[in-house]
């Protein structure tokens, strides 16, 4: 558990420790049918009951006046004593030693003193815990499948204990998941298992997985016993930390909220300490006054807690010095933090999680006060390494006992980055080489990341720092030796962690995996499913949950095609003799920029050259960008003077020390981050002086054409064309004769049957769907239909979410409108030589580092479309009608056809006195050189 970020922490403590307390008293409590079946006893039935419905002091007091009163079936008896009395949290050390001591031949008894020692260490020992011997209990006869699903679980919590092998985790949860299911209610058998299911997701960084397991926790309707109170707020507390883990601080706010209504100010209750603990994350790293002054607050009470009961005394020294290391000041918070970390070196049932994240907050500490040497004692003292401080036997030591490994070397890494910043020793610098080479080689091997919301927040915890690292150290290292085998490294690593999912969705469209196509197909239609149910909501109790469908399907994977969980997401290395080859013979060349923290990587690649330039990328850069991207997209008024000098600053910031003239005439351009929004076209490469209209400036798109791509792994050499366009079909949102006027709440769009009408005057024979007939229906029968050269959508698009999926297209119904969106594409197989996406915001949406921005281009991408023209802001509907209009009268089909004529007619309207909004808000997308 070493490498799980900071706010997993305390949830297995939470788990562990809570939700023991005592419940509502039941009237005529029903005998568990699994008890009938496995007990022929009263006093046994009555005694497991108890523990059944969690009343465990109960429980204890019944199994002690039996054994007072000479009741025959001791072993039994002590057996579940212990078993109850490590529930109450009570240690029996003379109990277990009878225990221990006993030698049944009977294979019942024998089966409970493994049960009890199994529990008991757990609770107060578990370095000693060893379940193998109530696991050869599997398939004996006598057991029911309650109990049977008791030794999976417990099998699962020991190996939760510290975190390791999380994919063995999920399929004994699974196996116990299964032989639950014929429960009606939750039992508390039922609740260790989502509370484990949600601890594993977790750490896999599966949220979604994760909240579904904490609602069921919370279906508190569902149990077989009352819940009480305490019951209830620990539920609510534990989903809070979830959220907070995932950085929603709106989730773990209403979550404090719903658990404060089950709750009083009582100091000594579990549920008002960790009540306390989430309110200390809601201010976690932030640093205005008002949130120091709330955070000091809580602080305070919670120092008070610690005075009064001994409570949270890791929790508030671990809070209070990542409180000081964020606001910078990380010599002040080393006291703190080693003291969280002591106190649970000597806990009686440390918290291997909570000591874990206490010492990265000291390894990040001792790297901002440049103190390498402690900062390397703290990866040891993480990844308890104890031989001799040497760093290859600390690497081989990590690589064999670590199932996670990672987030120790990209801290090795960065102690080495940093001592040659700091000293120049170079050696460091090729210490860090061969482990940034080593983790790219493995990354990917030991993380279950095939579902995209699994690989975005790997890359959120681990990925991009590794990535970040990693380029930065191949660019030390060229400029220090000048050999240009770096220079390929640092590409093939930044374009092996490009757009991730993208890729993995295209190869299961392309059928370039070994799975049957069947399944491929069965993939991309779960994903569609799960993406729906994230958008929309919980299915009903009695539905198939996507959710749950998607991961035993991903168990089945894993067990017939293990291999798959590599090959889904690693890209071929990048051949760059080949690419610079087709770059030659295209003349093109590559401007792809890589955002590296406060400075931007800008690779330029011809057919002769690859360069790398770092550029400063500081929070004035990153203003003009996002200040000149709403001068565009929001068509702000201003004058074209003002507007050419903002423009040419950035236009010299994004080529700056590059020979223009050198250039090649078409640039394949890919971005990252804000760059994905920024159309360099716009930018001024000459200025002019005092300008008197926009038709004045001297527009980069002047001197070249500038083309979007996602990545260097999915460029293609462009087939031969005939310029014989066959095959047309277009969509017009608004129909021939129709007024202007709104379609339930989106406007008619005059233009749009502009557009298409001049189509059809190109190509006669076209297939057109305007109006009512531009329905959903007609769209989804294309798949069944051949490929069309051209497809035209001239409809309403939808980008401006918070959701990441929330990018559709609006079509037309009979009374209403309908939308489509963007994952639904997974699962219609529509293609074409070009698609225009004539639609507001088609090509913009919400960015991700490694993934890209998701926007219906990408989607339609999946689909195997090689050009696409989309929009990255709200489109005009009389330019854009007046666009198209031009382009489908170009003479060269073949420039229709892949998307090049769009260049020609916008170097035209740039002449035109026209704010550049209405000129480059539609950019070209293309997979091809």
């Amino acid at each position: 558990m070493n490498n799980i970020p900071v706010w997993l922490l305390c949830l297995y403590a939470i788990a562990t420790n809570v939700w023991t307390s005592g419940c509502k008293k039941n009237t005529n409590p029903p005998l568990p049918y699994y008890i009938k079946g496995f007990h022929d006893d009263p006093v046994l039935n009555s005694i497991d009951s108890l523990n059944f419905l969690m009343k465990f002091k109960e429980a204890e007091k019944m199994a002690e006046e039996a054994l007072n009163s000479g009741y025959s079936e001791i072993l039994k008896l002590k057996s579940l004593l212990l078993w109850t009395s490590a529930q109450n949290q009570v240690p029996q050390n003379e109990l277990l030693n009878e225990v221990l001591q006993a030698q049944p031949q009977d294979s019942i008894e024998r089966y409970f003193k493994a049960r009890a020692v199994s529990h008991y260490y757990y609770q107060f020992e578990p370095k000693m815990l060893d379940i193998r011997e109530l696991r050869s209990f599997l398939n004996a006869g006598f057991l029911n499948e309650y109990y049977k699903a008791a030794i999976e679980i417990k099998s699962a919590e020991v190996l939760l204990l510290h975190f390791t092998n999380p994919r063995l985790i999920r399929s004994l949860l699974e196996s116990a998941e299964n032989k639950l299911s014929s429960f009606n209610k939750y039992t508390y058998l039922h609740y260790r298992l989502y509370r484990s299911q949600a601890l594993v997701y977790n750490a896999q960084r599966q949220k979604e997985f994760c909240l579904l397991a904490c609602e069921k926790i919370k279906d508190f309707d569902r149990y077989v016993f009352a819940p009480s109170d305490e019951f209830k707020a620990a539920a609510h507390n534990f989903t809070g930390l979830i959220y907070r883990y995932h950085s929603d601080i709106e989730g773990l706010k209403h979550e404090i909220e719903q658990s404060k209504s089950y709750l009083k100010e009582d100091s000594c209750t579990e549920g008002w300490h960790m009540l306390l603990f989430n309110q200390l994350l809601v201010h976690m790293g932030k640093i205005d006054v008002g949130s120091k002054d709330s955070f000091e607050h809580v602080y305070k009470t919670s120092l008070k807690l610690k005075s009064d009961c001994g409570k949270l005394q890791s929790n508030i020294a671990l809070m209070k010095g990542m409180h000081l290391a964020r606001i910078g000041e990380s010599l002040n918070a080393i006291p703190y933090l080693f003291e969280a970390i002591n106190f649970e070196n000597n806990a009686r049932h440390p918290n291997t999680t909570l000591r874990s994240i206490a010492v990265n907050m000291l390894f990040s500490a001792y790297m901002s006060m440049n103190k390498f040497k402690e900062a390397e004692e703290t990866v040891m003292l993480d990844s308890e390494y104890t031989g001799t401080p040497d760093r290859d036997s600390l690497i081989k030591h990590i690589d064999q006992t670590q199932f996670f490994p990672f987030h120790f070397f990209i801290n090795l890494i960065e102690i080495d980055f940093g001592k040659y910043l700091h000293t120049g020793d170079v050696q460091a610098l090729y210490n860090a080489l061969k482990l940034v080479r080593k983790i790219n080689r493995d990354i990917y091997t030991q993380y279950d990341v095939t579902d995209e919301d699994a690989i975005i927040k790997f890359f959120d915890d681990h990925g991009q720092r590794f990535v970040e690292t990693g380029l930065k150290t191949l660019y030390e290292l060229y400029q220090y030796s000048k050999d240009t085998m770096y220079l390929r490294e640092f590409i093939g690593l930044a374009e092996r962690h490009t757009n991730v999912t993208l890729g993995r969705d295209l190869k299961l469209k392309r059928s370039g995996y070994t799975l049957p196509k069947a399944l491929q197909q069965e993939e991309l239609s779960i994903i569609s499913e799960v993406k729906e149910y994230k958008r929309y909501g919980k299915f009903s109790r009695d539905s198939e949950n996507p959710l749950e469908r998607y991961a035993a399907f991903q168990s089945r994977l894993r067990e017939e095609y293990p291999e798959y969980f590599t090959e889904a997401l690693i890209k071929d290395s990048i051949d760059l003799q080949t690419v610079m080859g087709n770059l030659g013979k295209t003349g093109s060349c590559i401007l792809k920029l890589d955002v590296v923290e406060n400075t931007v990587f800008r690779t330029y690649i011809d057919s002769k050259v690859i360069q790398i330039s770092p550029l400063d990328f500081n929070e004035e850069y990153r203003s003009r960008f996002n200040e000149f991207y709403q001068i565009l997209s929001e068509n702000k008024e201003i004058s074209p003077e003002d507007f050419q000098q903002q423009s040419h600053i950035l236009y010299r910031w994004m080529f700056s020390g590059m020979n223009q003239n050198m250039i090649p005439g078409k640039i394949l351009y890919i971005p990252s981050g804000i760059f994905n929004l920024i159309n360099p076209e716009v930018l001024i490469y000459l200025e002019n002086k005092n300008p008197n209209a926009f038709a004045d400036l001297h527009y980069l798109i002047h001197k070249h054409e500038i083309i979007f791509s996602p990545g260097l792994s999915f460029m293609t050499m462009p087939p031969e064309s005939s310029g014989d366009i066959r095959q047309v079909t277009a969509f017009s949102f608004t129909g021939k004769n129709e007024k202007p006027g709104q379609h339930a709440h989106l406007t008619a769009l005059k233009g749009t049957y502009e557009e298409v009408k001049q189509l059809s005057n190109s190509f006669p024979k076209a297939n057109i769907y305007a109006g009512k007939e531009a329905n959903l229906k007609n769209f989804r029968d294309l798949s069944q239909k051949s490929k069309p050269n051209i497809l035209h959508l001239a409809l309403h698009g939808f980008a401006a979410s918070n959701e990441r999926d929330d990018v559709k297209l609006y079509f037309r119904e009979r009374y209403s409108i309908d939308s489509l969106t963007g994952y639904e594409l997974l699962n219609i197989n529509v293609s074409s030589d070009l698609l225009v996406l004539s639609a507001c915001q088609s090509a913009a949406g919400q960015i991700h580092d490694s993934e890209g921005i998701y926007s219906l281009t990408r989607y339609f991408m999946i689909n195997d479309i090689p050009n696409i023209l989309s929009s990255i802001w709200n489109m005009d509907d009389n330019t854009s009608s007046m666009i198209f209009n031009t382009y489908y009268k170009l003479p060269d089909k073949s420039k229709i056809q892949n998307g090049s004529g769009l260049t020609e007619i916008k170097r035209e309207l740039s002449g035109k006195p026209l704010h550049p909004y209405y000129i480059f808000g539609l950019v070209r997308y293309s997979m091809h050189y």
